[in-house]
């Protein structure tokens, strides 16, 4: 036996309702096509991002490929002035005698000069520019700046770094090389200066030979690099290469500080300090 069902009425839709429904649903279509667009440009702009963070990850192996090389170079024979201008080194700043913010009217700007008007011996003034590796770039007014290295910075042992900004430098021509790059110098007296000096590897028997002086023995050598922390020369003992040695600021006299330039022959001694014979760095002190 069924239940009877009772009679419900329906609500009375109206044919506007319908109609609304009806537009709706036309205006999906509509929609996605507007979003579309919307879509592209999201697929283009995650698109540029990976491609520039491919871009940014080559840059970066490219980069440290050339630190890489740069210090295989660096250990072994290389010009001073070779170092300088491939080197990316920026030691820190002094103090600044002049803010940075200097207005330009403020400043002081050398006179321009043609390349080809640059020659050996000139007396010129200059101001410092950047840091280089073991030295500092300065704009003469020429189309490319100089190169003054440490060992020119001034009669003696370059201590500190004596040059602020926007102060003028007088400086001498020192040397101009075949591409064009030009060194200078601070110091006094002659232009000449020894041929840079090969840096051999140390072999085991230089150490055997160097290890066999006793540390009171006076050796005689010859100054062929100067940096600030100290100078490097050359020595040759027997049974050894001629090799090169550090003499360090702590061990200098303050007459050497005075007046070493490079060439300068001085006695000096070794120094037998913690494993210098497995690190093979022959370390050593002014003889007394």
């Amino acid at each position: 036996m069924q239940a009877d069902v009772p009679d419900v009425a329906l609500p009375h839709i109206p044919p506007e309702a319908g109609n609304m429904v009806t537009d709706f649903l036309d205006t999906i279509p509509k929609a996605k096509e507007k979003v579309k667009p919307i879509d592209t440009f999201l697929e283009t702009m995650s698109k540029q991002k990976a491609a520039q963070c491919r871009q940014e990850e080559v840059e970066q192996r490219k980069y440290a490929a050339k630190v890489k090389a740069f210090q295989g170079r660096l250990g072994k024979s290389a010009s001073a002035p070779e170092l300088a201008f491939t080197g990316v080194r920026t030691p820190p700043r002094p103090n600044p005698a002049v803010s940075l913010n200097v207005a330009d009217e403020e400043r002081w700007l050398p006179p321009k000069i043609a390349a080809e008007d640059v020659k050996v011996g000139m007396e010129l003034q200059g101001v410092r520019g950047k840091y280089g590796l073991n030295g500092v770039f300065i704009n003469i007014g020429a189309p490319r700046d100089a190169f003054l290295h440490t060992s020119e910075w001034r009669d003696g042992f370059p201590e500190e770094q004596p040059f602020v900004l926007n102060e003028r430098i007088p400086v001498r021509v020192l040397h101009i090389d075949d591409e064009g790059r030009i060194f200078l110098t601070c110091r006094t007296g002659p232009l000449e200066r020894p041929p840079m000096f090969k840096i051999p590897a140390i072999q085991d028997s230089d150490i055997e030979a160097f290890d066999a002086l006793s540390e009171s023995d006076s050796i005689e050598a010859e100054v062929v690099r100067i940096a600030l922390y100290g100078v490097f020369v050359k020595v040759q003992v027997p049974g050894s290469q001629m090799v090169q040695a550090l003499l360090h600021k702590n061990e200098m006299t303050q007459e050497l500080k005075d007046t070493v330039s490079l060439g300068m022959k001085v006695q000096v001694r070794l120094l037998k300090k913690d494993d210098w014979k497995q690190k093979k760095v022959i370390g050593v002190a002014c003889a007394e």
